[in-house]
């Protein structure tokens, strides 16, 4: 009987370690598709995005800003594109020419620490926009009205994760964005455009990714690692 025991409880575990390996294969192969329709992929070899960073007081010898929440930005959305064979080369937001504006590009940051995504802004109005509201920064929606509950102090931070068509190109590319008040939210947009995509599709209707939409990001830091996300709102364009 001990034997049969034994026996019983090695076949619960295998079966069980089956399940959880089933499981966790379907959503990466569901994250997976659903990576790949937000940015268009498979895209042909020579196909590059181009990473719009802000620019920040000290800056690493190459060029690209270090401050660290802007840096774990550009680093979850540069591996998450390359990991799917894409180019993803990282670009200063004063470094970007008139040619590269047409092209594919990921913006980083805010309108103040980023000067291509504040030419988003005014070129291409979102659903969800910055604005400075007695002095400190917010995040408005359409009408000017506040779009979130106010910041918590340090804890909370809110952001703008976006996928649209690039308004300076007539060839069909593409804008996406991770936009956060404060370094967290940015962080943490980034992280809904690449890690957490089932958070978007949860508030997308037509569960497509590929369209154009604008949500709002809330950001919660945690002691360690990245910080908790959830979507708020998710308008389509």
């Amino acid at each position: 009987m001990e034997l049969e025991a034994i026996l019983t409880h090695a076949l619960f575990a295998a079966t069980g370690a089956a399940c959880h390996w089933g499981i966790q294969s379907l959503r990466h192969a569901l994250s997976d598709k659903a990576f790949r329709d937000l940015y268009h992929l498979p895209r042909p070899p020579e196909s590059t995005v181009r990473i719009i960073c802000p620019t920040q007081p000290h800056t690493f010898a190459d060029g690209i800003a270090s401050t660290y929440e802007d840096s774990v930005a550009q680093g979850l959305v540069q591996a998450a594109l390359l990991r799917r064979g894409v180019e993803a080369r990282l670009v200063l937001h004063h470094s970007v020419s008139r040619d590269a504006m047409t092209e594919d590009m990921f913006l980083v940051c805010g309108p103040v620490g980023n000067s291509v995504t504040k030419s988003l802004f005014e070129a291409n109005p979102l659903p969800f926009c910055f604005a400075s509201v007695d002095g400190s920064w917010r995040i408005v929606d359409s009408s000017g009205d506040l779009a979130h509950p106010m910041i918590d102090g340090p804890k909370r931070d809110y952001g703008i994760a976006a996928a649209l068509s690039n308004p300076w190109s007539r060839d069909g590319n593409r804008i996406w964005l991770a936009a956060g008040i404060r370094g967290l939210g940015t962080m943490a947009a980034a992280r809904v455009m690449t890690e957490r995509l089932d958070l978007l599709r949860r508030q997308s209707a037509a569960r497509n990714l590929s369209a154009s939409f604008a949500a709002l990001v809330e950001a919660t830091p945690r002691e360690a690692g990245l910080p908790e996300v959830s979507v708020l709102r998710l308008v389509h364009l």
